[in-house]
């Protein structure tokens, strides 16, 4: 006796359901990676753009050096560049009878801002100076000088005007010690004193919060500014109390009490963020599911006619 075994085949009625069990899923995933996903607010971070070091001509005769030896003075040369960036740091302050109650209210420090020059690079064979358009200072630094990472920083003479930096970078052996090999400038900008007012506190996307600027703003333009800028957002009340709990949680201005009673600067569990991020979208949620799920019932429903015909 021969077994004859049944044919089984994919029903072409099935299509419909697969592909909305698949677009059903698709949706759940993408609402899933998104809930780990906060847009991040620039605040420090950059503090100045990509630092370009203009190459100066400068005028080289004959060297005492050979060709081969040039060469290799000249590669290390122009491995040498400058840069720059907004920091800041703790400056402890001496209590004494004036002053009492300020030290008890900052802990003992200030909060010193400054922009620091950053000169990278620097190897055995050559040697760097620097001078800048601010005053006569003049700093010559080896290899010796670098810190651990390499690099040589130092505190900007001024952050209230831009300051133009030349680099010369001078042979430190063979016969030519001495020889000016390369010569590059880069420019500083102005540091923003408006970054560090309490409106930035609560505002840091706004675009007068920058760090460090081209020109200085003035307090009106600051000012309007930011009125523009709470005009066109409208959850510019909502962002201001986010970020005001974010940067005062960490401090005694704000009790437990306060941080466990709201949301707001907590870190989230998965389980949290998921609950969040489904309220917000509850609406997009809610249509999503219904059109799916009417399709997929259309499916079925088409499915036990054709059955029932048989």
């Amino acid at each position: 006796m021969v077994k004859i075994e049944k044919e089984r085949k994919f029903k072409t009625e099935y299509i419909p359901v697969v592909i909305s069990s698949l677009i059903l899923i698709l949706f759940l995933i993408l609402l899933f990676l998104t809930i780990n996903y906060e847009g991040k607010i620039e605040k420090d971070n950059k503090t100045s753009d990509d630092v370009i070091n203009e190459e100066l001509v400068i005028t080289k005769t004959d060297s005492k050096c050979n060709q081969e030896e040039l060469n290799e003075l000249l590669n290390l040369a122009s491995k040498v560049s400058g840069t720059y960036h907004a920091t800041s740091k703790e400056i402890p302050v001496e209590k004494t009878e004036e002053n009492t109650e300020y030290v008890e209210d900052t802990g003992g420090v200030i909060n010193y801002k400054f922009i620091e020059i950053i000169i990278k690079g620097i190897e055995e064979g050559i040697y760097v100076q620097i001078t800048n358009s601010f005053n006569d200072d003049v700093k010559v630094i080896k290899k010796s000088d670098l810190d651990p990472n390499r690099e040589y920083k130092y505190e900007a003479p001024n952050m209230d005007q831009k300051v133009t930096y030349t680099v010369s970078i001078y042979s430190d052996k063979y016969s030519c010690s001495g020889e000016l090999l390369r010569k590059v400038s880069f420019d500083t900008k102005i540091y923003n004193t408006k970054s560090d007012m309490l409106a930035c506190v609560m505002y840091p996307k706004y675009e007068g919060c920058t760090k460090l600027v081209d020109k200085a703003i003035s307090f009106d333009d600051f000012n309007k500014g930011l009125e523009d800028y709470q005009r066109k957002n409208k959850n510019y009340q909502a962002e201001a109390n986010a970020n005001i709990l974010n940067a005062f949680s960490k401090s005694d201005l704000v009790t437990a009490d306060d941080i466990i009673n709201n949301t707001v600067g907590k870190k989230e569990s998965v389980v949290s963020k998921t609950v969040n991020k489904i309220k917000d979208n509850l609406d997009l949620i809610i249509i999503a599911t219904v059109i799916i799920g009417i399709g997929v019932l259309v499916v079925i429903l088409i499915m036990f006619i054709r059955r029932n015909r048989l």
